[in-house]
């Protein structure tokens, strides 16, 4: 008898507290380069305390404000090295 309150009260509580744990609705975009990317190959991604990301390519460093891309290239470099980003 104590198991079966025992039981019912976990539920309970379980089905109470459960409505506040469902899972976030995320969205995804995928960013190509129609898009404005400068490369097809992206080496490292990281998001800012702004919200931009960041994306590192084989030719430049790339920013994605979740509308159009912005490319920083680096300049003062000898042509024959490479300029990727990792």
């Amino acid at each position: 008898m104590k198991s079966t309150i025992k039981y019912l009260i976990l539920l309970l509580i379980y089905l109470v507290c459960g409505v506040n744990l469902q899972a976030q609705n995320y969205t995804f975009r995928n960013v190509v380069m129609s898009d404005g990317l400068s490369g097809l190959l992206v080496n490292a991604i990281y998001k800012d305390s702004e919200g931009f990301v960041w994306l590192g390519t084989d030719n430049c460093l790339d920013r994605f404000d979740g509308v159009k891309v912005r490319h920083f290239e680096f300049r003062g470099m000898e042509s024959g090295r490479k300029k990727r980003v990792n």
